[in-house]
């Protein structure tokens, strides 16, 4: 399952407009319809949204939809992820995309 379902499948069961879910996760209704749809990928920002929104795992949403789980170690590292701010993020995003050079 993709990420867009995951994240359509997670709005259903909380039985959730799509309306009100963009506005609990402070993005746009439209944005929510192409994630759902599968037209655009979330960011990190817009899962860590997400999770703080419904309480769900960064993990839980992210996780391989191929068969093949996030080891247990990238695990922790998202879920630590969870409590930073979106400072931090950038921070950390910027870090990681100097390592690539």
């Amino acid at each position: 399952m993709d990420i867009g379902s995951k994240i359509k499948e997670l709005r259903i069961k909380l039985k959730m407009t799509q309306k009100d879910f963009a506005k609990a996760c402070n993005i746009s209704t439209s944005y929510l319809s192409e994630l759902e749809r599968g037209l655009k990928r979330p960011t990190f920002d817009i899962i860590h949204k997400i999770s703080i929104a419904t309480n769900v795992k960064i993990s839980d949403l992210a996780e391989e939809s191929n068969g093949t789980p996030l080891t247990p170690e990238l695990k922790e590292i998202v879920e630590t992820l969870r409590g930073f701010n979106p400072e931090q993020i950038k921070l950390l995003k910027d870090f990681l995309a100097s390592l690539r050079i």
